[in-house]
């Protein structure tokens, strides 16, 4: 905190910068760590070391199999700061704060390389040379100084293909009449593997997502199909094509569904051809020799450019639960991927009237939204089911949630509705009017419960045992005569419970704890 002259508020996040107050989900992440030793001593090894391995120099081994001089390691970190430096044959790095302040932290007398690990991706390090914050520099492809005109090399043809793209008659000639630094044997390939994408987020999708073109696919048109595999609207395709000019053009379903391009607004993508068959008007894309893989900028379906991102703004959502029916210890929330990735036990309900209604009103994008409230924690959030609930939740992967689904930005307070349920709570007046009598001990167990009616049972009963968050815990059917039964709870979780009885139209309840 620097130079506090008046009252401040530090908004941010426990172990994370960020000081906007949103909080990302950080968990332990595999770090790959890579250094460039090229320039280096490297005999003896190279190692990493700093807080990790409590500074220990020779703990931690990097390996360089593939023997391109780049060492790399892989460790587990948990989030918050990392500190380490590189060892090598002479010894450990050495920075200037001043010089390399941009991967470094200072503390006392000691510099040492640093990143902050935050969020739940794995990260790879960019390579960085040896005592540097940056990438070593890399030996030009064509060193002038090479090239010898006056060289006489032999008269044989055995191919190599310079760095520079370039097919040489034999490796006396690549260095002294093209002056490359570098070589592979064999003639140069001059395809290139060439990613296509395209965005479809303002179109109607009518079928898969093709590319066509002459040497893409002999202009078949569906023969190509792209996908979106992050549904992200962007559809992607890898074709290799040879160097040279290629026309091309996206299909939406087929055909019927092909790009309609304009020779004037959108020239600086396309080639206009006209012949007896007509006006063509495509996109033109030109490799040069040695191109290497191509990644095209996305751009719009029937267009040059990216697609224009309009700015949609949230709606305010007022959520209502209803807990009147339920035992509620601690605070109530609302968790689901939009609203606090569910975290759980971030966002909670608020109950000021003491109505046993409680309330949250949250900012959320237009587009559907999966959620479920929960008591105090986890543990205790609702169980909906996917038949009984199937109008108000979403099943996926075995998960039932509650789903909202935004479609303006109008602000929407929604119906107050009875947890565990997709409808409002509804007050049983029947059943407390006509309660059956029975008594429950001990009301303190750390196993056995015995039920006790007063007198013996008229007709069949039904025993229902729940946790506080309603879920069924025992379910029991009673035969008519019955005075006593006992229930096993010696494997159940200390909490409270609900011993629910109904037996005809009469209904019951009484509470118990379980406790060791």
């Amino acid at each position: 905190m620097e130079n506090i002259t008046e009252d401040t508020v530090i908004n941010t996040c426990f172990g994370q910068c960020t000081t906007d107050g949103s909080c990302t989900v950080s968990s332990d992440v595999d770090v790959t760590f890579q250094v460039d030793m090229n320039n280096e001593n490297t005999d003896g090894g190279v190692f990493m070391f700093g807080g990790f391995n409590g500074w220990n120099a020779g703990a931690n081994p990097m390996d360089d199999s593939d023997g391109d001089g780049i060492y790399t390691l892989t460790l587990t970190a948990s989030p918050g700061g990392f500190e380490w430096k590189y060892i090598g044959g002479d010894g450990e790095e050495t920075f200037d704060p001043a010089v390399d302040g941009a991967c470094t932290l200072t503390s006392g007398e000691f510099t040492n390389r640093f990143i902050l690990v935050e969020g739940s991706d794995n990260i790879t390090m960019d390579v960085v040379c040896f005592n540097s914050c940056d990438a070593c520099d890399a030996t030009p492809c064509v060193d002038p100084a090479l090239i010898d005109t006056t060289a006489i090399c032999p008269a044989i043809f055995a191919p190599v293909c310079g760095c520079d793209g370039v097919t040489y008659n034999n490796d006396c000639e690549a260095q002294n009449y093209g002056g490359v630094t570098s070589w592979t044997e064999g003639e140069c390939s001059s395809a290139s593997m060439v990613t296509f994408q395209v965005d479809m987020s303002d179109e109607d999708i009518l079928g898969p997502i093709y590319v066509t073109g002459s040497s893409v696919d002999g202009w078949c048109g569906t023969c190509v199909e792209m996908t979106d595999a992050d549904a992200d609207g962007i559809y992607e395709a890898t074709v290799e094509l040879e160097s040279g000019d290629h026309e091309y053009k996206y299909n939406n379903g087929g055909w019927d569904g092909t790009e309609s391009l304009d020779t004037d607004e959108d020239a600086a993508c396309t080639l206009t051809t006209v012949d007896e068959g007509g006006t063509f008007v495509n996109r033109l894309l030109t490799l040069d020799p040695g191109a290497g893989d191509v990644t095209l900028d996305a751009v719009c379906f029937n267009s040059c450019d990216a697609c224009e991102t309009v700015e949609v703004p949230n709606t305010s959502v007022t959520f209502n639960v209803d807990m009147s029916e339920q035992t509620v210890s601690g605070n109530v929330y609302i968790a689901g991927a939009t609203i606090d990735n569910w975290a759980g036990a971030q966002v909670a309900l608020d109950d000021s009237d003491g109505d046993n209604v409680y309330s949250v009103t949250l900012e959320l994008p237009q587009g559907d939204h999966e959620y479920k409230y929960m008591i105090g924690s986890w543990d205790t959030s609702e169980q909906l089911d996917p038949e009984a609930d199937a109008e108000c939740t979403l099943t996926t992967g075995g998960f039932t949630n509650r789903l909202l689904t935004i479609s303006s930005e109008d602000a929407l307070n929604l119906d107050v509705v009875c947890y565990e349920s997709c409808s409002a709570c509804v007050i049983d007046n029947i059943a407390e009017a006509n309660a059956i009598a029975f008594n429950v001990f001990p009301s303190v167990t750390d196993g056995n419960l015995t039920i006790a009616f007063p007198a013996p049972l008229l007709g069949a009963a039904q025993i229902e045992l729940r946790d506080l968050s309603g879920r069924l815990v025992k379910n029991t059917n009673l035969s008519a005569g019955m005075t006593q039964f006992q229930l096993d709870l010696s494997s159940e979780t200390d909490g409270f419970y609900v011993v629910r009885v109904t037996t005809g139209s009469q209904t019951a309840t009484k509470v118990v704890v379980k406790q060791h």
